[in-house]
């Protein structure tokens, strides 16, 4: 097995033995980490090529067959784990999620919003029953947004990871994603203008009771960072964005 997390690129080439091949590549977000496996394949369900809300409720209504409590390591509950951690942290898998395929080549949004908050409604409906399923979400949410500032947009459908992302309950939660949201902003703000004026084109265009969800972020995020001034946040890419 090969791996490399080096911040910069570099090929590598490998030489197996001669009795061995390689039966599976998998790779992490944005390609940051990549495994050449010479045998059975261990990533099980947490190689995703998309997730739908189809899929996450039926997850999720296994889930809540279960007594209130039960450990997190329960087969239901992992394997929902694994799905949630592989899928939300993920810009690819985001990127081909939630399709709505009737905008498709049409010059729209093609991200079926609908489908993103059934998924997350799903989700956060098992904070109380079982918890450990939205912390897991809860980290997955904190590295993607890091790794968006990291991610090269250079293509319209790579947009679609902002909607689901600025979906996400969690993100009204400021005291806890503070640091999250400020990322999503800064990267936002450093698309190349061609996918900015895009961004915000497709933003304008929102239903109001999800446009309205992205101004209630920007809103408490605003009030949070002028409240607690040792947070040192800078507000001015929030304002930016809403004045937009």
């Amino acid at each position: 097995m090969g791996s490399s997390t080096s911040s910069t690129s570099h090929p590598v080439r490998l030489t197996l033995p001669n009795n061995e091949s390689p039966s599976g590549i998998a790779c992490g977000p944005l390609s940051m980490m990549s495994f050449i496996s010479t045998g059975e394949s261990k990533f099980g369900k947490r190689e995703l090529p998309a997730v739908d809300a189809t899929i996450i409720t039926e997850l999720i209504q296994r889930v809540k067959t279960l007594p209130f409590g039960t450990d997190p390591s329960h087969s239901y509950i992992r394997l929902c784990r694994e799905t949630v951690s592989a899928a939300y942290s993920s810009l690819s898998v985001l990127n081909a999620s939630f399709i709505d395929s009737s905008s498709l080549g049409h010059g729209k949004l093609c991200v079926d919003l609908k489908e993103v908050r059934t998924a997350y409604n799903a989700l956060m409906s098992v904070e109380l029953q079982h918890p450990s399923i939205v912390a897991t979400l809860g980290r997955a949410t904190l590295r993607l947004s890091d790794y968006l500032k990291e991610c090269p947009f250079d293509d319209s459908e790579t947009l679609s990871v902002f909607f689901i992302i600025l979906e996400n309950p969690m993100m009204l939660q400021t005291s806890e994603f503070h640091i999250a949201i400020q990322q999503v902003i800064s990267s936002i703000l450093g698309l190349p203008k061609m996918y900015r004026l895009l961004l915000f084109k497709w933003l304008k265009s929102y239903p109001s009771e999800y446009f309205s969800n992205i101004i209630q972020i920007m809103q408490n995020y605003i009030s949070f960072a002028l409240e607690n001034k040792f947070a040192n946040l800078d507000v001015t890419p929030a304002v930016l964005l809403l004045e937009t």
